[in-house]
């Protein structure tokens, strides 16, 4: 007995939607494209609000904002590594320069002695 009546009520819904198929275009006066559209930009606003609230939710807006932030540390710092890198080559190639330098003055000094 309980099991017939929870089915009834669980099929009721179904018997009462079951009606006969009513066109849209009589029912509303339009044709069936516009409201067809006119169901898809609902669809399109609502989608849209609930994807605003979930990333408000999930904090996606705030993270995407850290991410931006660290991206464009990173860069400065690649900028700054960069210039840093060319200025130790020049003093690199400059020492070593300057040792080849004194080298030579010390040999040729060393041999003007004897």
């Amino acid at each position: 007995m309980k099991k017939s009546i929870l089915t009834l009520i669980a099929v009721m819904p179904l018997l009462a939607l079951g009606q006969a198929y009513n066109s849209p275009s009589t029912s509303s006066g339009l044709p069936p494209i516009v409201t067809i559209l006119f169901g898809f930009g609902i669809c399109l606003v609502v989608f849209l609000v609930l994807r605003e609230v979930m990333m408000w939710y999930w904090k996606i807006n705030k993270i995407i904002e850290t991410q931006e932030k660290i991206i464009k540390v990173l860069e400065e710092q690649q900028a700054f590594n960069q210039e840093r890198s060319m200025k130790l080559d020049k003093h690199h190639q400059y020492m070593e320069n300057n040792i080849y330098s004194i080298k030579d003055h010390l040999i040729k000094g060393s041999t003007d002695t004897l």
